[in-house]
């Protein structure tokens, strides 16, 4: 009996120990089921047949941004990442025994789950884990999943937000005050999509789907409210940046003349008016068809350069495709008289000599008068002519100017310095 007794409270002390074991078990499990974020590494042991329940783990990040899994064990090995409870996975990686495998995955601020478990559970080993986080920028308020949530926002506003299993949408809200073209650019890591709604909550916009990088879609709206959508695509998760800018387009171009005469050395400004006036951008590219005949500058100031015509194109550079034409006639400077002497073979004739200007043509006048009244003209393409027979022992007056033909109309010069000079027997 005796013997019975002692055998009954061994065997109870035994059970009271192993009761102190489990109780000392849980608490070191319960201990390290909170792990900080960093370099550190969290060592656990899976035991043959042990439960996925002793190897759940939590941590918290304090803001958005990017978390990093590195795990490595001595067994075939998975390992995931939750949600708070661990009963959601979001990502996961696995490998052989002795392997090391890294992922990651953007998530909202709050707490997250890491739970290991081997490929086969009677498997018994040692293995080790880290939790890095990477905050990035983010303003975007939560929740905002929808449109009665759904973030007001201004023109050249930067939004930065982040696209998650967990928060698959942002929905952005924004007024319209006047017509427009509205150009929504957005930029992000990863994959995403991008929808544009009215105030009725109808699609106006088909579904943008953009890769990683910048993206970007304008669409010409009336005044009013507006929501835009951004979506996770396929699964991936992307910090993102939505920027929402009023563009007003080039309508117009008003030059001055279709047909602009400038006088050889001098200049004249081509542009009008660019419409409307609140063009976000103004700017032209200036273009010269000739511009040894005429050059234009950024600003549409035509310098005639040399007697002729230039076609000057003025256009926007904005996307509109708007552009204007004139042609720039440059009409020939002041001529000069260069020498004025009587025939050598007839001294009843007058042989004149003019400075040439290039592609000019001429006008020669002579005339008894200084008036030149009842003058008589001879047209020429060259610097230099002889009169026909004039009378003898008279004086003449000669002058001459320069002119350029286009289309059959003449555009002339002024008129030379008078000279005269007296004819003999």
């Amino acid at each position: 009996m005796e013997k019975i007794t002692k055998k009954v409270i061994g065997m109870a002390g035994v059970m009271f120990l192993c009761m102190l074991s489990v109780i000392s078990h849980k608490k070191m499990v319960q201990a390290e089921s909170i792990v900080s974020v960093g370099d550190t590494w969290t060592n656990g042991y899976w035991t043959e047949y042990d439960t996925e329940a002793n190897h759940m783990y939590q941590f918290t990040i304090p803001s958005d941004g990017k978390v990093t899994v590195t795990c490595q064990s001595d067994i075939s090995w998975d390992i995931y990442l939750m949600d708070k409870d661990c009963a959601e996975s979001y990502n996961h990686e696995g490998s052989r025994a002795g392997g090391s495998e890294t992922f990651s995955e953007y998530l909202k601020a709050g707490t997250y789950g890491i739970e290991f478990e081997p490929d086969y559970i009677n498997d018994e080993g040692a293995y080790k884990f880290k939790v890095q986080f990477t905050a990035v920028s983010c303003n975007v308020p939560e929740p905002n999943n929808d449109f009665v949530s759904a973030t007001p926002i201004s023109l050249n506003q930067l939004q930065q937000g982040v696209l998650t299993d967990a928060n698959q949408e942002d929905y952005f809200k924004i007024q319209l005050n006047r017509a427009t073209t509205l150009k929504v650019v957005t930029t992000a890591e990863s994959n995403r999509e991008v929808y544009l709604y009215d105030g009725d909550f109808v699609n106006i916009r088909t579904t943008d789907y953009y890769y990683g990088g910048a993206g970007m879609f304008e669409e010409y709206l009336s005044p009013g409210t507006y929501y835009i959508k951004m979506q996770q695509h396929n699964g991936y998760d992307t910090p993102y940046t939505l920027k929402c800018v009023s563009y007003q387009y080039v309508t117009g171009i008003q030059l001055r003349s279709s047909l602009l005469v400038v006088k050889k050395g001098k200049s004249a400004n081509l542009l009008s008016a660019v419409t409307p006036s609140d063009a976000t951008q103004k700017t032209l590219k200036w273009t010269t068809s000739n511009s040894s005949v005429a050059t234009v500058s950024s600003t549409g100031k035509v310098t005639a350069k040399a007697v002729g015509y230039a076609n000057i194109t003025a256009s926007s550079i904005d996307g509109s495709n708007i552009s204007k034409m004139a042609t720039v006639i440059v009409s020939p400077a002041k001529a000069s008289l260069k020498k004025l002497k009587l025939y050598k073979y007839n001294k009843r004739q007058i042989s004149i000599k003019v400075k040439g200007q290039k592609n000019a043509s001429y006008q020669y006048q002579y005339a008894k008068n200084k008036k030149f009244k009842k003058a008589k003209s001879i047209r020429s393409n060259y610097t230099s002519v002889t009169t026909s027979k004039l009378s003898k022992k008279k004086k003449y007056y000669v002058r001459v100017r320069a002119y350029y033909e286009y289309n059959g109309k003449k555009y002339y010069g002024a008129w030379s310095k008078a000279k005269s000079i007296r004819t003999k027997k």
